[in-house]
């Protein structure tokens, strides 16, 4: 943890040194990466977005470097929250609810202090549910959306399309609800059809499961309906 401060404090002293070359009207985010572990995370993808969620410009991501530090240059003055991912490795997002375990990090850049600095923190890891969506007939890969919410927390769910060789990503250690979507086809409610018989999907962090989604067709309404 202490190794990880002094870097951090590094990074503070390299950015007041520059502090007189930053241009009055914008201002710059310096900070590391870390994993759940507070070892820094190489390759991770940040971003900065206005903490009162009025875009101001373009949103620059920019990636950790191989001892997890990052810069975000160019942003307007002013309050922002910083997020990051690096969903190769299962960490997800952290700016949706449905994956965040806190809130985010938040700077302040003005006139004064134009340069902050700043730590986030990723982790754990999602769990990660991969397969295929098909035709439960004919066996033909099927495109679909998945929409997933935390059965016990209120305004956290997930809406995403995903192709017929899909790969997902699960919040750990929380019981979330999974229905599968696709035009022509009855609703799949994991971990099967009816959502009366619906249960709970629920992952440790890391864990992978693989799971065969077979989409029913819907029946041909009846002439005259």
């Amino acid at each position: 943890m202490w190794k990880c401060f002094l870097l951090v404090a590094g990074g503070m002293l390299s950015a007041a040194a520059i502090a007189d070359e930053v241009p009055a009207s914008v201002g710059i985010i310096r900070g590391v990466a870390l994993d759940e572990n507070l070892r820094p995370l190489a390759a991770a993808q940040v971003w900065a977005e206005p903490a009162d969620g009025l875009l101001r410009g373009m949103i620059n991501f920019v990636d950790s470097d191989a001892d997890g530090h990052f810069s975000i240059d160019h942003l307007p003055l002013g309050t922002y929250n910083v997020f990051a991912k690096k969903e190769d490795e299962g960490y997800p997002m952290i700016d949706f609810e449905f994956y965040r375990p806190g809130r985010p990090p938040t700077v302040t850049l003005s006139t004064s202090k134009p340069v902050a600095s700043t730590v986030v923190t990723l982790g754990p890891k999602a769990g990660t549910l991969t397969g295929a969506i098909t035709d439960a007939v004919t066996g033909a890969p099927v495109g679909a959306a998945f929409r997933m919410w935390h059965l016990n927390k209120e305004h956290a769910d997930l809406s995403t399309s995903v192709a017929s060789d899909y790969r997902v990503l699960i919040p750990p250690d929380v019981d979330v609800v999974l229905e599968v979507h696709a035009d022509g086809y009855e609703t799949w409610y994991y971990p099967g059809y009816g959502a009366a018989a619906s249960g709970p999907l629920r992952l440790r962090p890391g864990e992978r499961m693989s799971l065969g989604i077979k989409l029913q067709p819907k029946l041909p309404a009846p002439p005259g309906k």
